[in-house]
């Protein structure tokens, strides 16, 4: 799936991992790829992740889907506070990384780095590689 460095490590262990790191390709005309993860906060403190980089990537943001009067949006935010000792979850039709911008080509197969900034100086990378809808799509079934 993914290998993980983590810049920051207590002896007892990394505070910050990820599971599950999934990069989507683009959809065709697009410059747009959306990622979705697991993070878990193994700490006894929150863990806030104020940014998301990437080296392939000009910009990256934290978004939600939010549903008002029935109709679903994106709505990006700043910051995530993940409570020690649980979870977030990154996935479709809630949490998302929206990834704009590809630096160079993005297609499905190619590696990409994500660079998860926490708690001021807090730094976990997770190299994966870009998928393809159509294998997602498979998967699922």
């Amino acid at each position: 799936m993914g290998v993980l460095a983590v810049a920051c490590s207590a002896p007892e262990g990394p505070p910050l991992t990820i599971s599950n790191a999934l990069v989507l390709e683009a959809p065709p005309g697009t410059q747009m790829s959306v990622g979705y993860m697991t993070l878990d906060n193994n700490s006894d403190q929150p863990i806030v992740i104020d940014r998301v980089t990437s080296p392939q990537f000009a910009r990256i943001e934290m978004h939600e889907t939010v549903i008002e009067n029935d109709v679903a949006r994106m709505a990006s935010f700043p910051s995530l506070v993940i409570d020690p000792h649980s979870s977030v979850v990154f996935e479709t039709g809630g949490k998302h990384l929206m990834m704009s911008g590809p630096v160079n080509q993005t297609e499905a197969g190619l590696p990409v780095t994500i660079e998860i900034h926490y708690d001021a100086n807090g730094l976990l990378i997770i190299a994966t590689t870009v998928r393809s809808r159509e294998h997602v799509l498979d998967d699922s079934r």
